[in-house]
């Protein structure tokens, strides 16, 4: 595999992996945490890449993403979902869904 898409893969694990701890700042309505529950950084490198090497040996960018933003969440077969909007590098918007057990956990300590 190409050294640049093994690298966007290490860093996208490590990315993933790490743990959110809330922040200090607290206004008896919200938590904050220390770190973005979504960014750019989030989308998985085999949407960025073009994976075969035939087509792509260079290991370029095939999406390049500007922004992520959070339009917003939703319960869905009991699982809860981010509903992002992206923009590429080109100004074109996108949608996408994620699903992560971590959020479900943040917003069930909301409820509970």
């Amino acid at each position: 595999m190409n050294p640049n898409i093994e690298k966007a893969f290490h860093d996208y694990e490590a990315l993933i992996a790490k743990e959110n701890k809330p922040a200090a700042f607290y206004n008896g309505i919200y938590t904050r945490y220390k770190n973005p529950v979504l960014t750019r950084d989030h989308i998985p490198p085999f949407w960025k890449f073009d994976l075969n090497e035939e087509t792509n040996p260079l290991g370029l960018e095939r999406l390049g993403v500007n922004a992520v933003m959070n339009s917003g969440a939703i319960k869905l077969n009991g699982q809860y979902c981010h509903l992002p909007r992206g923009n590429e590098r080109l100004r074109y918007a996108f949608d996408a869904t994620r699903r992560r057990l971590y959020l479900r956990r943040v917003l069930q300590r909301k409820q509970g």
